[in-house]
């Protein structure tokens, strides 16, 4: 990320020095974006935000549908394309430290009263935090 942002605040230092004013870019000028986005783009960005980074930062002013036209597509087997690239097991499984589930409800006793439970359970270690 620091590279990406170093390749950046240079090119546009370049661009106030030498006063060039932003332009159109060219198709190779978009296939090699395309080609460093793989090496130092964040794949959680979106392409609002890509739009608006690359108008803030470089003065190139493109609307989030041009940059989605140019975005990899991730297609899945079926065709289908994917809003994620990381499954939900995968996702429990990388921040399970991190969640916790909770869930309330009413038990009957034996005397026939009303009882109320609440669950708080951290999924990590699977340890009841509250009960």
């Amino acid at each position: 990320m620091s590279a990406e942002v170093l390749f950046l605040r240079k090119q546009l230092a370049f661009y106030r020095e030498r006063q060039i004013s932003p332009r159109r870019l060219t198709a190779a000028a978009r296939f090699s974006l395309l080609l460093w986005s793989r090496f130092f783009q964040n794949p959680t960005w979106g392409e609002e935000r890509v739009a608006a980074a690359l108008s803030v930062k470089l003065g190139i002013l493109v609307s989030p549908r041009t940059v989605r036209a140019y975005w990899p597509q991730d297609v899945d087997p079926m065709g289908r394309r994917r809003i994620s690239s990381q499954h939900w097991r995968s996702f429990v499984r990388n921040h399970a430290q991190a969640i916790v589930a909770t869930d309330f409800l009413v038990a009957i006793t034996a005397g026939f009263r009303e009882l109320y439970v609440l669950v708080v359970m951290e999924i990590g270690s699977r340890r009841i935090l509250h009960l």
